[in-house]
Order: structure tokens, then C-alpha cells, then sequence
């Protein structure tokens, strides 16, 4: 099973994780970390080094980040030149998180889910314009 490390700012990783586990239940390989405002870059990367040792024994890590180019994200990256067992996913959602849990709660191999989680991402947010709701709705009618 791959373990995935959710990684913030705020309180957006605790928070994801949070919801993740309300709505498919509590996902015992996912983990927390928020980069929040009593925070630094040496205590997150700290927190990182510790709950990548603490799994040492998972075969395959994938950090799971908010922002392109964020510090979670930057401390990744440095991270991931030390240990090959480490992968990134970056701009990452709660829509991604459910369905990428989902996939690999179902034995899929991390090589099978990869290509169509990178190709649903596209699809993850959406705009509606109010006119496109009454529009629809009126069709129905």
C-alpha cells in the first residue's frame, strides 16, 4: 500500500485528511502535516524528516501537496533527492485525495492510478455562471 503524506499551509493537510476520512472513512496509510503560522521552514522540515523515518518500512511515500512551488512543496523536492521510496502530487485537492484513496484502496498498483489521477486533475475544479444553471434547468422544464 503507498502511504501518502498530505502536507499544507494553514491547516489545509489536517483539514483535507480530516474530511478524506469522514467521507470514506478513516484511511489508516494517510497522513498530516500542517505548515501553519507557529510554524518555520526548520520545524516542517523537521516534522518531514520524523514521519518519513517513522515509515520507514512503507514501500512507497507520496507527499501530497497544496501549492506548486510552496515551501511544502520545495521541502519536498529536497526530500525526495534523499529517498527513492518518495513521490509528489502538488496542487492537490479534496476531490483528488478521495479518488486517489479510493483507487489504491482497491489494490490498484500506485502505476495503474498514476496516469488516470493526472488526467482526471484536469476535470477537478469546475465554473458554473449562474445563466448556464437557468439555462439547464429551464431545458428540463
Amino acid at each position: 500500500m503507498t502511504t501518502i503524506i498530505v502536507i499544507g499551509h494553514g491547516h489545509f493537510a489536517s483539514g483535507l485528511v480530516s474530511a478524506l476520512n469522514l467521507i470514506v472513512g478513516k484511511q489508516e496509510h494517510v497522513w498530516s502535516i500542517d505548515f501553519d503560522e507557529e510554524s518555520s521552514i526548520l520545524i516542517l522540515q523537521k516534522q518531514m524528516k520524523d514521519l518519513i523515518e517513522r515509515l520507514k518500512d512503507s514501500p512507497k511515500i507520496l507527499i501530497f501537496t497544496d501549492l506548486f512551488g510552496g515551501t511544502p512543496f520545495n521541502l519536498s523536492l529536497q526530500m525526495m533527492l534523499q529517498d527513492d521510496r518518495l513521490e509528489l502530487i502538488h496542487s492537490g485537492n479534496l476531490a483528488v485525495l478521495i479518488d486517489l484513496c479510493t483507487k489504491l484502496n482497491k489494490d490498484q498498483s500506485w502505476e495503474k492510478v498514476l496516469p488516470e489521477i493526472l488526467s482526471e486533475t484536469s476535470n477537478a475544479a469546475g465554473y458554473i455562471h449562474r445563466d448556464q444553471l437557468v439555462a439547464a434547468v429551464e431545458e428540463e422544464i
